[in-house]
C-alpha cells in the first residue's frame, strides 16, 4: 500500500502484515519503563503483545493443523519481536489456505493489532 492508496480490508493478510508492522514498531521504539509498567488491570504492555502473539500461534497452528503450543516466557524488550514472528507466521498461513474461516481469523487479529497499539 502506498500513501495515496487505500488500505486493504481487515480479512486481507496484506492487512494483517501492515498492521502488525505498524504495532510491532511501535513496541520496539517504546521505553523500557512505560513497556514493562503495570498499567490498570495489572497488565503490562510487554504481557498484551506477548498474549497477542499467543493467539496469532494459535490461529496459524490451527489453520496448518499443528499442535497449539505455549510461546515461552520472553524478557519484555522482545514483545515487539515475538509479535512479528507470530503475525508473519499467520499471514503466511492465510496466504496458503485462504478457506472461509480464515477471513474472520484475519479480521479478529487485525482489530487486536490495531487495539493494542491505540493503547500503547
Amino acid at each position: 500500500m502506498d500513501l495515496l492508496g487505500v488500505a486493504p480490508e481487515p480479512t486481507d493478510p496484506a492487512r494483517l502484515r501492515i498492521e502488525a508492522a505498524r504495532t510491532c514498531d511501535r513496541l520496539r521504539t517504546m521505553s523500557l519503563v512505560r513497556l514493562a509498567a503495570s498499567r490498570l488491570d495489572g497488565r503490562s504492555r510487554a504481557w498484551e503483545a506477548v498474549e497477542l502473539a499467543q493467539l496469532c500461534a494459535d490461529e496459524a497452528a490451527g489453520l496448518a493443523g499443528w499442535p497449539h503450543r505455549r510461546l515461552p516466557e520472553v524478557a519484555d524488550p522482545m514483545a515487539g519481536d515475538v509479535l512479528a514472528t507470530c503475525a508473519q507466521d499467520l499471514v503466511e498461513q492465510l496466504e496458503a489456505r485462504p478457506v472461509e474461516s480464515a477471513a474472520e481469523v484475519c479480521a479478529t487479529v487485525v482489530a487486536r493489532m490495531v487495539a493494542l497499539r491505540r493503547t500503547l
